[in-house]
């Protein structure tokens, strides 16, 4: 018997049904077996140790950069300008250069030259079937190319001859770079 107060503030007394009272007890029982569940998981979360899994998305890229070697460059220590040279306006220099070329770009590379202004006014340079002019020394110029590994590159020159120069000896005049392009 449970007691229980009217309006008038007295105290009665009243009876569940045998059904109730074990309805009433399954259902407390679900509530605490509820909360123990959910308690060890509320627990993970909280501690600073546990491991918990969340369903998400990961979305990363790989960038690898573009990046152009250069190995045994070989290059004339000099070269000589005859009076048919001077005449003519310029020199040719077969095999001027020779080096090995990588470059893990399949979009090519920039290539740039520089040279003496007072011995030459434009640079030629011939290589893989290609002719690349400069008119200005150190002017990068993008070289479309394959994907390459230590590929044996050679270059010739025609170096047109600046005015007022001497037959004569010089020192080579003229310096390769590469590098990747952007």
């Amino acid at each position: 018997m449970s007691p229980r107060t009217n309006r008038a503030g007295k105290v009665e007394t009243m009876e569940l049904k045998t059904s109730s009272k074990s309805s009433l007890a399954q259902r407390i029982l679900g509530v605490v077996a509820a909360a123990l569940i959910v308690m060890p998981a509320v627990a993970e979360a909280e501690s600073g140790s546990a491991t918990s899994r969340a369903p998400g998305n990961v979305d990363f890229r790989i960038v690898i950069p573009a990046t152009v070697r250069v190995e045994r460059l070989v290059q004339p220590k000099g070269f000589s300008i005859t009076d048919a040279d001077l005449s003519r306006g310029y020199v040719d220099v077969e095999g001027g250069t020779s080096l090995l070329l990588s470059s893990n770009s399949y979009s090519g590379f920039a290539m740039s030259l520089g040279f003496d202004p007072a011995l030459m006014t434009r640079v030629v340079a011939r290589f893989e079937g290609r002719t690349i002019e400069w008119d200005t020394p150190g002017e990068p110029v993008r070289v479309d190319a394959p994907k390459m590994i230590r590929r044996p590159v050679t270059v010739a020159f025609r170096i047109f001859l600046a005015p007022g120069l001497r037959a004569g000896t010089y020192d080579w005049p003229v310096a390769l770079r590469f590098s990747s392009t952007a």
